[in-house]
């Protein structure tokens, strides 16, 4: 019997997709786009970007897993929800 090869298209996910799976807005994720934490739109056709859907979920498993990617960063939120803000790359300046 032969071997059978089984391939997986990835396909593409489109705005309203990506924000109801990512749960972010479309600001955040550009930001996360700008800031490298979250995956770039691909161009599809000439008014027309989506995500490939492997990277979405790729970046949905890390972040259920806990891998926090670089220039990340979570804090609590006074409201009691979790705020998602690029991390600063020079330190803190320290009190006088």
């Amino acid at each position: 019997m032969k071997d059978t090869v089984i391939e997986t298209v990835d396909r593409f996910v489109g705005e309203a997709e990506c924000r109801r799976r990512t749960n972010l807005s479309r600001v955040t994720r550009w930001r996360g786009v700008r800031a490298g934490w979250f995956p770039a739109p691909v161009q599809i056709a000439p008014n027309r970007k989506a995500w490939l859907d492997s990277q979405i979920t790729a970046w949905l498993r890390d972040r259920a897993a806990g891998i926090t990617p670089e220039g990340m960063a979570i804090k609590a939120s006074p409201r009691g929800r979790d705020a998602i803000t690029p991390q600063s790359s020079s330190p803190a300046p320290e009190a006088a």
